[in-house]
């Protein structure tokens, strides 16, 4: 688990990433995948919006989603 305390990360950018991981934790079945109405939904629309603003804090760093839950249709990669 990163620290997002030891990356510097803005108090609010910190907070969302947590809310990401939260919704993972609440949603996510290693057994069955997601349940619950629209968590795979929201678990994606919440990683691409946190990607660009995680590089704006990081310079010099690229972040790589590879989302292997089936949420996210795409990788991004630079």
């Amino acid at each position: 688990m990163v620290d997002t305390e030891e990356l510097g990360l803005s108090a609010a950018l910190a907070s969302r990433v947590q809310a990401w991981a939260d919704l993972f934790h609440e949603h996510f079945s290693w057994e069955r995948g997601w349940y619950g109405s629209g968590a795979r939904e929201e678990f994606a629309a919440l990683v691409w919006a946190l990607v660009p603003d995680l590089e704006a804090e990081l310079p010099g760093t690229t972040v790589v989603h590879e989302d292997w839950t089936g949420a996210s249709p795409r990788t991004r990669h630079r």
